[in-house]
């Protein structure tokens, strides 16, 4: 009788370990909580994110208004982003964003935006007093009433953002001859343009 109750008692707890152990298990499966707190990906429009780290950053091209963008975000399973995904947010200086993990780790992040330099080496309008040239690609023409000395011309010169031309607008120029005016753009590409 001793044998049969040693057995029982042997068998009743192996069962009961082996109970412990699945109900164990269950809970520690169901109640795991990710530390992880990362942004996968970054994107606003078509303009996808380089992500080093903590930092993030986006180019734009010239001309394009940041301060109301909605960027996408992806981020680890499980996680939450402040500010959301979706939410406009002006981006005219670094913007924070926080990653929250479900076990509460926080990780920070820096997004920064940077407009790209104007490529444009255009000029606009060419005038000398109230007379605008015609201008044809990269050829002026301008047209003047006789008694002008086109020896000392100034024109007045309109160029695309934030290029700049030479000579200068305003800088007395001898149009005896055809001249040369080379406008260059902010990135630093140049057009010459003829002016006759």
């Amino acid at each position: 009788m001793k044998n049969i109750n040693h057995g029982l008692l042997v068998s009743f707890l192996c069962f009961f370990l082996i109970v412990l152990y699945i109900s164990c298990e269950r809970t520690i499966t169901k109640g795991y909580l990710s530390p992880e707190a990362e942004i996968h990906s970054f994107s606003i429009d078509s303009y996808e994110a380089e992500i080093n780290g903590d930092s993030i950053s986006l180019e734009f091209r010239y001309g394009t208004n940041i301060d109301e963008l909605q960027p996408i975000i992806d981020i680890s399973k499980g996680a939450k982003v402040t500010p959301k995904s979706g939410e406009k947010q002006d981006f005219s200086s670094p913007v924070v964003y926080k990653v929250i993990a479900e076990i509460g780790l926080v990780k920070e992040y820096t997004v920064c935006v940077s407009i790209l330099p104007n490529t444009e080496s255009e000029i606009e309008y060419f005038m000398v007093d109230d007379k605008k040239a015609n201008i044809q690609g990269t050829n002026i023409m301008l047209l003047l009433d006789s008694g002008f000395k086109l020896e000392s011309i100034k024109p007045t010169i309109q160029l695309s953002a934030n290029a700049s031309v030479y000579p200068k607008s305003g800088q007395a120029i001898d149009f005896n001859t055809p001249q040369k005016y080379t406008v260059t753009a902010e990135d630093g590409s140049k057009t010459v343009y003829t002016v006759t």
